[in-house]
């Protein structure tokens, strides 16, 4: 049997930002405590494995996080390419 992952989602914040909104920022928090970051906070994520988390496609993860953005939840700096990810920080 695959290992399952879990994400603590904060229930206050479903009927303020959305489900998907509050889904996407508690896999970033979950990816925060445990990846590593550079010397301004920031994390790196490819949107992949973003897309294999929550099951959704490119354009809505997009979607998403530029919400979560626009909202003042995180901040996001694109890669360059494919090889290189974006670059995340959590700002609550």
């Amino acid at each position: 049997m695959a290992r399952r992952s879990f994400y603590k989602v904060d229930a206050e914040l479903l009927p303020l930002i959305g489900s998907d909104e509050a889904v996407l920022l508690a896999i970033l928090e979950n990816a925060a405590k445990v990846w590593k970051k550079d010397q301004n906070g920031y994390f790196a994520i490819f949107t992949k494995y973003l897309m294999e988390r929550t099951g959704w496609w490119q354009k809505k993860v997009i979607r998403v996080r530029t919400r979560l953005v626009e909202l003042n939840l995180i901040d996001y700096t694109p890669g360059k390419n494919q090889n290189v990810p974006g670059k995340y920080k959590i700002k609550r």
